[in-house]
């Protein structure tokens, strides 16, 4: 997972073969892996840019099939402000009509 181009330069190396890279859409363009509009959902749904963490995380577990409620259960145990604005299922919801 990547949320900027530096990131994803300098960890790329380290992706295995079959690996896939999910990427903050909004600040990186490549066609190689999964962009997801993260700044642009939080927006949506009222966050602060901060939040773009948790809709990125959220697309994520929804990709590799993690349920919603446990990954809410997950975030509502680390994250300690703004939990009912994080805990919308921002990407969640959005990747089922993006993709």
């Amino acid at each position: 997972m990547a949320l900027d181009k530096n990131t994803l330069n300098l960890h790329k190396k380290n992706l295995s073969k079959n690996g896939i890279i999910i990427f903050n859409g909004d600040r990186i363009g490549s066609k190689e892996g999964i962009g997801i509009p993260i700044e642009k959902i939080t927006k949506e749904m009222g966050g602060i840019p901060i939040m773009a963490n948790t809709a990125l995380i959220s697309s994520f577990a929804k990709i590799i099939g993690v349920d919603w409620q446990i990954l809410g259960e997950v975030l509502k145990k680390e994250i300690k402000r703004e939990t009912e604005l994080n805990l919308k299922p921002k990407g969640f919801t959005r990747f089922q009509k993006i993709y």
